[in-house]
């Protein structure tokens, strides 16, 4: 059901390559496929790689030993004889943390906190942790931050704050902080992408498995949410919330290049589509995947299209 457009990802990438960019590859690679992604990305001699899963990032290594594996967010000191043996570079994000792993030869990137407070150690503690680091076991490798805004003066603010942030730091760190929303912002640093790799590249298709006819004042579905007002040729397509697609307001599907109303309430396995007579059993109808479906589907779910790529299965 879910489909991945690998030619569209593969000029994706090479497009980007050139910047020598960190990609995140988190989540199966944006709901992609790790595995194929990966290769497509080492085709085109990405280097940078980041995830919040340690089990993605030893896949990885599994598969080449010579990129770099960054691991987002909060390392675990349970995992510390794994971070050694596949060559994984944690993320420090407090003094609790640099105690935790100062005995252990780490690679290590701080995450600095700018203005998220998610993650990250305040600028004003740096120097105490960076004092701390230089007396421990722990190699710093890099530093990064969130950038939690794209609005002009916040933008401006921490990009300023940054650069204040690694004048503690030592010279030739690895340094990562625009992310694919300041893609057309030139920087000094390097950029950290997740979506700009795997823009276009998703589609949501189910098959119509039965078209009924159902009559004047017929219910559809569970529930009293759908009264035929007239005879309707009613599709049943193989998808339902069980598969993460769910209705909220006016959607439609998308066979042979027209587009469907979703009408009666989503089942768990099952949905149904208003249709005509063009429409037959085995059709494939798209449910996500043209910028019609998208949209309506992200306005109707208060979405982003991050989330909207990750949401099915």
């Amino acid at each position: 059901m879910i489909e991945i457009n690998f030619q569209q990802l593969e000029e994706n990438i090479a497009k980007l390559s050139h910047i020598n960019p960190v990609m995140v590859i988190k989540n199966n690679a944006y709901n992609t496929n790790l595995e194929k992604t990966f290769k497509l990305a080492l085709k085109y001699h990405i280097k940078y790689f980041s995830s919040t899963n340690l089990e993605e990032l030893i896949f990885l290594r599994k598969q080449n030993k010579d990129v770099i594996l960054i691991l987002l967010g909060i390392p675990n000191l349970d995992d510390v004889v794994l971070y050694l043996k596949y060559d994984i570079t944690i993320s420090l994000n407090s003094m609790e943390e640099v105690q935790q792993f100062k005995e252990y030869s780490l690679k290590c990137h701080l995450k600095i906190n700018l203005m998220m407070n998610r993650f990250g150690i305040k600028i004003t503690h740096l120097k105490q942790v960076l004092a701390k680091i230089n007396t421990s076991n722990l190699v710093l490798m890099g530093a990064y931050s969130h950038l939690f805004t794209k609005e002009k003066a916040l933008y401006s603010k921490q990009v300023e704050m940054f650069e204040e942030s690694i004048k503690y730091l030592p010279k030739n760190l690895f340094l990562h902080l625009n992310s694919t929303a300041y893609l057309n912002k030139p920087s000094p640093f390097h950029y950290r992408l997740g979506m700009a790799f795997y823009e276009k590249v998703f589609k949501l298709s189910a098959k119509v498995i039965k078209v009924n006819e159902i009559k004047m004042l017929d219910y559809l579905g569970y529930g009293l949410d759908f009264q035929a007002l007239e005879t309707l040729k009613i599709a049943i397509l193989d998808i339902g919330y069980y598969h993460g697609y769910r209705k909220n307001g006016i959607q439609y599907a998308k066979i042979n290049h027209k587009y469907y109303e979703v009408v009666g309430k989503i089942c768990m396995n099952y949905c149904f589509i208003l249709v005509d007579d063009e429409i037959e059993i085995g059709s494939t109808a798209m449910l996500i995947g043209d910028d019609k479906l998208d949209f309506d589907y992200m306005t109707n779910h208060g979405m982003t299209y991050y989330e909207l790529i990750t949401s099915f299965r």
